[in-house]
């Protein structure tokens, strides 16, 4: 999600924002507090809400800037 969001801002840097979740999924295999199943299940679910929250509050601020700049 933060990725969505300061994609712009970040720019040649996103490979550390986009690194460290994987490296916290990693470490959670690694240690056996989860299965790798469990890790992908959550990283697809997270990032499919991700997505979902930023689109649709893309499309209302879009609608608002629209809205407003009609004057």
């Amino acid at each position: 999600f933060i990725c969505l969001v300061l994609r712009d801002k970040v720019g040649n840097k996103i490979f550390l924002l986009i690194l460290f979740p994987f490296l916290i999924a990693y470490s959670r295999v690694y240690l056996g507090v989860h299965y790798p199943s469990d890790v992908l299940a959550g990283a697809l679910l997270g990032g499919s809400i991700a997505f979902v929250i930023w689109r649709v509050t893309k499309d209302i601020l879009q609608d608002n800037l629209l809205l407003t700049s009609t004057y």
